[in-house]
């Protein structure tokens, strides 16, 4: 019995010994990065005895998708490869960091939903204070013995109280979106929250089964999708105006930004344009329905202006060349690989992008483009000239739509936004304001028919405005100057140009109303548009719009 016992222990022990898995230590080599998502390679070598063996790849991102996962195998001849299989495995270290930043971003949400819900509350009290007073207002009035200025005077007050309380309704019900946003979020992150809780979230290790002949050593190339990767565009535009011939350098570079929870230290990167979040399947185009549509309700939209931040001066360093030797550095360039219907940027340098969600800056490719330069002014939005630069792309990759940073020489002039554009097409942008130049519009004389001014029932009003365009600079400048007629939604309102001097461009067929023109200004001189139109409307008409 003592004899079959040790037997049965030594068989057991020999197939645990068998079935024992061997960890493989890999590391991050390649990365394809996509707008959303990523697909990451990495490479490993053990050394396997003969025989049935079980290799375990660990630290794999809970991220991962699980039908994403392939493993290539390269072994002595005769190596038998039986699949892989993947687990998660719950890692308390890594919940209960997850668990913190979890919790700090539900509550700042908390804290931007209760400063939302304090400013709808407050916006609430001031329409009632509002009402309050207009109620009053109107009854003092309605007692009797008001005088017609006093009357006057309430329905341009109840005209600008109307208003107000449009305005203030609306900042509510945006507020109130965005608090349904909020919601969400704050939702899905609790969700999160309780799947750490039970344990649902950690790393992910792989499995594979192989059957070796012999000794050796056995190299592994494994790769998976992630979720919490992408890459978007970024240009910057520096326009030299100072040469004869304007150009534009162009650098397009690339923001990559990952929350995987592994780094990728000194990677191959590949940035694709390609889409793989988006599906396969072809849309169904059947299901269109057509229905009534309820009436329509006004949006405004509030808009906020943008700080930028100056780019810092980076520091001198010890121990540099002399000023003679040195010379300026053109950007490495990522080589552009086309397919059929997706293109790839390979970044010939080793990247490392660590796992912080902090967004990494890489470079695709840098150029010079011709540009010609017209001055604009739009006297009535803004009394400045502008500088705007029609540039000719010329470059080999097609550019994405996304955010440039604008420099006029070495100063930076602002925020744009560039659209897609094709090798051979050009696109337009505007580098800013143009210091040596002075505009000032003016409205000469304004007649108004009817039986009053300050009541809303005269049929005419006649505008005249005179634009002042003054040139400090040395030499002659040219300055398009743009005025544009108001445009009316109703039949009954009616606008007509009257006196346009001097003579005006053609007109744009795709910019009705649109009046334009060529001034010449000489240098330390002056120059004047007159721009005058009419507005004809029914008599006790409320028009809203007029200047």
């Amino acid at each position: 019995m003592r004899a079959i016992a040790f037997i049965a222990s030594a068989l057991a022990l020999a197939a645990g010994a068998a079935t024992a898995s061997t960890p493989v230590e890999t590391k991050v080599t390649e990365v394809t990065v996509y707008s959303r998502g990523a697909r990451v390679i990495k490479t490993g070598q053990v050394v396997l005895k003969a025989g049935p063996a079980v290799v375990e790849f660990s630290g794999i991102p809970a991220t991962a998708t699980d039908s994403s996962i392939r493993l290539a195998v390269e072994g002595p001849k005769g190596t038998k490869y039986y699949g892989v299989k993947l687990k998660s495995v719950y890692t308390p270290e890594y919940a209960e960091e997850r668990i913190n930043e979890l919790r700090k971003k539900v509550e700042e949400l908390q804290e931007q939903k209760e400063d939302l819900e304090d400013q709808v509350k407050g916006r609430g009290d001031e329409m009632e204070i509002i009402k309050s007073l207009g109620k009053q207002s109107a009854s003092a009035i309605g007692s009797g013995g008001a005088k017609a200025a006093d009357v006057a005077g309430l329905a341009s007050a109840t005209e600008s109280v109307g208003r107000k309380l449009q305005s203030l309704l609306s900042a509510n019900r945006k507020d109130q979106r965005a608090m349904k946003d909020l919601d969400r979020k704050i939702s899905a992150l609790q969700k999160e929250l309780n799947d750490i809780g039970a344990g649902n979230l950690g790393k992910k290790t792989a499995e594979a089964e192989l059957e070796l002949p012999k000794e050796g050593p056995v190299d592994f190339t494994l790769s998976y999708m992630l979720t919490d990767c992408s890459w978007s565009p970024v240009y910057d535009l520096r326009l030299d105006a100072a040469k004869a011939k304007p150009e534009v350098r162009l650098t397009f570079g690339a923001n990559v930004i990952q929350r995987s929870g592994e780094d990728w230290n000194g990677v191959k990167l590949t940035l694709s344009t390609a889409r793989p979040e988006q599906g396969t399947q072809i849309p169904d185009p059947s299901n269109w329905w057509l229905d009534f549509m309820p009436e329509p309700r006004p949006v405004y939209r509030a808009t906020a202006k943008r700080s930028v931040a100056m780019e810092a001066a980076a520091p001198q360093a010890a121990g540099y060349a002399p000023e003679e030797d040195k010379v300026a550095v053109e950007m490495e360039q990522a080589e552009t690989a086309r397919s059929e219907y997706a293109t790839s940027f390979n970044i010939t340098r080793a990247v490392t992008v660590p796992s912080d969600g902090s967004s990494h800056r890489v470079g695709i490719s840098e150029g010079v483009h011709p540009a010609s330069l017209t001055l604009v002014a739009v006297p009535r939005l803004a009394q400045a000239a502008f500088i705007e630069a029609k540039v000719d792309y010329d470059g080999e990759e097609a550019l994405m739509p996304g955010p440039a940073n604008l420099f006029l020489g070495d100063d930076f002039s602002g925020l744009a936004r560039l659209e897609s554009t094709a090798p051979g097409e050009s696109f337009t942008l505007g580098f800013g304001q143009d210091g040596n130049f002075k505009v000032e519009r003016k409205l000469l004389t304004k007649k108004s028919g009817g039986r009053g001014v300050f009541i809303w029932t005269k049929t005419e009003r006649t505008y005249n405005w005179v634009t002042t365009i003054e040139n400090y600079h040395e030499g002659a400048r040219t300055i398009e100057v743009r005025e544009q007629l108001p445009r009316s939604r109703q039949e009954k309102i009616v606008v007509a140009p009257l006196e346009l001097s001097p003579t005006a461009l053609p007109d744009d067929p795709q910019r009705p109303g649109l009046k334009r023109w060529s001034i010449d200004v000489p240098a330390k001189g002056k120059a004047k548009v007159v721009f005058s139109y009419s507005v004809k409307f029914p008599e006790n008409a409320r028009v809203y719009g007029l200047e």
